[in-house]
């Protein structure tokens, strides 16, 4: 009965500690644009070169209360890789 009762108050107390919410993150797996066409397949034997260059710009930019305000950003990912297989 001594270590329910201990257990309890543990519980009781990670609760009350415990954050109240939690916030997502705003982004995804994949950058917009990108896909997963052809994953888990190997090319053939040799060398083999894959680039991928992404470019997104924006004018606005929007708060977590839903306001917009003005700015401008632009971000290039490039996503290059080199493949050998023998």
């Amino acid at each position: 009965m001594r270590r329910l009762r201990q257990a309890a108050r543990l519980l009781a107390a990670c609760m009350l500690l415990a954050p109240a919410g939690a916030q997502a993150q705003s982004r995804g797996v994949y950058p917009l644009g990108m896909t997963a066409v052809g994953s888990g397949v190997t090319p053939d034997p040799g060398v083999t070169y894959a680039n991928q260059l992404l470019f997104y710009s924006r004018d606005e930019s929007k708060a977590d209360d839903g306001s917009s305000s003005n700015t401008i950003a632009s971000y290039w990912p490039d996503a290059s890789e080199i493949v050998a297989i023998r």
